[in-house]
């Protein structure tokens, strides 16, 4: 999420809108719990992996466990989650 937040803070003023982004993830993040089944669910990519969008702006990667949500990544929209999920060396990205 840090990484999300620099990248929308790296333009000018825009410091404001990253932190109040950010804020809006934590929120959506959190209530996930509430309906921890709602989310695409993509075991092609990772075996209990869920998905949701968030704003059109980014896409929310997480797994539900015995008594938790956890929050795996956190990808902005326009980049290749699917790559760099399945570890595919051509995404640019670190698994």
């Amino acid at each position: 999420m840090n990484d999300l937040v620099d990248y929308i803070a790296e333009a000018p003023g825009s410091s404001a809108i990253a932190i109040a982004y950010s804020r809006r993830i934590q929120v959506r993040c959190e209530k996930i719990g509430l309906v921890p089944f709602g989310g695409a669910r993509r075991d092609d990519l990772s075996p209990g992996l869920r998905i949701i969008p968030l704003e059109k702006s980014a896409l929310v990667c997480y797994r539900i466990m015995e008594d938790a949500v956890w929050i795996t990544n956190i990808f902005r929209a326009g980049r290749d989650f699917e790559a760099i999920l399945r570890g595919d060396p051509q995404s640019g990205e670190d698994e």
